[in-house]
């Protein structure tokens, strides 16, 4: 069954007061309007997808869908309203189904909006919910009462709508374009329409408040390199005199490629070979302290920043009791982080395998990323 999408992204996010239009927050790849295009674009049966923006959005919108190379886009501009931006959607709507929906409920999957349009076959209207575990009082002046949560359904969205529901939502919305609709669902109530309610699978919770912000992420990185003749030991920064050094297509230092990658981990931007593939001659024989660079550089724009960082090196020789507090002192400086936030421990492996018979050497790093977005207070 063919079926249309309307998204409507024009709001304005004055509850996550981030300066900027929510559904452009980058949320570790991706901005959270890319995340519910993605799952609808996935639709096979999807024809038309009407994305409604605020005007001052557009020049960044516009870059956004440089990497969409889908005809069933269409934009137009929002309104003042909800009930507005709807009406703008369906004023390009030309179908037999169709769907509407919040951007910002960018965890919505591509199999809850097939369930959706599929079930517009057997109803005027189809919404998601999911069940209310709360205790609801409804509070009006000094009435207080208890409402029966079992009869109680927490709507979110897509909803759902046949030709018939879209002609009635339309007529009602353009007659009462000053009321303040809280969904799509509300002027359609008791007007003798077949409603049904889907409870939802998975998670479908919409990114309103900074508390939706990941506050911590975690990153791990194990690096390995084999120890050859005619190459300098570079290890976090620090060359130690030693008969060989680390094989690579950089400098070869593991230390400071085993936190590179941890960092990019943590802030899901893939891995270091990505990022600066091993093919590529502007890093042959590189400075490692580059990628670490790089590394602090994604984490001021991505605003986070280092809580811990441990690494331990695994090595049978040489000894580097002397060299890691010089190493953790050059970490720390590169990152721009307290010294106390960074450390560097060193193993054997009592002689046995390739690190062992000192064939080569290893490194692993764990690194706690802590948001610098006062979640709390709700300011940047």
């Amino acid at each position: 069954m063919k079926f249309s999408a309307i998204i409507l992204a024009a709001g304005r996010g004055e509850r996550m007061n981030l300066g900027y239009n929510k559904v452009l927050f980058k949320y570790f790849t991706k901005t959270v309007l890319e995340y519910t295009l993605d799952a609808f674009l996935r639709c096979s049966t999807l024809e038309k997808l009407i994305l409604v923006i605020n005007e001052s959005d557009k020049t960044k919108i516009d870059e956004i869908l440089k990497n969409y190379e889908d005809e069933r886009i269409k934009v137009t501009l929002g309104g003042a309203s909800r009930s507005e931006s709807v009406l703008n959607g369906l004023n390009i709507f030309d179908g037999d189904y169709c769907l509407i929906h919040d951007a910002a409920r960018m965890h919505i999957t591509t199999p809850e909006i097939n369930k959706v349009a599929e079930a517009l076959e057997s109803h005027d209207v189809v919404t998601l919910y999911h069940k209310t575990i709360d205790t609801i009082k409804l509070v009006e002046k000094e009435s207080i009462k208890t409402l029966n949560r079992n009869a109680l359904k927490a709507v979110t969205t897509p909803q759902g709508f046949n030709r018939k529901a879209v002609e009635i939502l339309y007529d009602t919305l353009s007659k009462n374009r000053n009321c303040t609709y809280q969904d799509d669902l509300e002027p359609l109530e008791n007007k003798g329409l077949d409603i049904y309610f889907l409870e939802e699978t998975s998670s479908n919770e919409k990114f309103t408040t900074k508390q939706d912000i990941p506050e911590y992420l975690v990153g791990q990185s194990l690096d390995f390199h084999p120890l050859v003749a005619k190459r300098d030991l570079i290890l976090g920064g620090i060359k130690i005199p030693y008969d060989k050094g680390l094989m690579g297509h950089s400098d070869g230092d593991a230390v400071y490629h085993a936190v590179c990658e941890a960092i990019i981990g943590a802030l899901g931007m893939g891995d270091i070979g990505k990022i600066f593939p091993d093919n590529d001659d502007k890093y042959l024989g590189i400075d490692s302290a580059y990628f670490i660079a790089y590394a602090r550089e994604l984490l001021k724009k991505e605003r986070y920043t280092i809580v811990n960082l441990d690494i331990i090196i695994y090595i049978q020789t040489p000894k580097l009791k002397d060299y890691k507090p010089l190493m953790e002192e050059k970490l720390a400086n590169l990152l721009e982080v307290s010294k106390n936030v960074v450390n560097i421990k060193a193993t054997t492996m009592e002689k046995c395998g390739a690190i062992g018979h000192s064939e080569g050497i290893a490194s692993e790093a764990i690194v706690l990323l802590k948001t610098i977005i006062n979640i709390k207070m709700g300011i940047m």
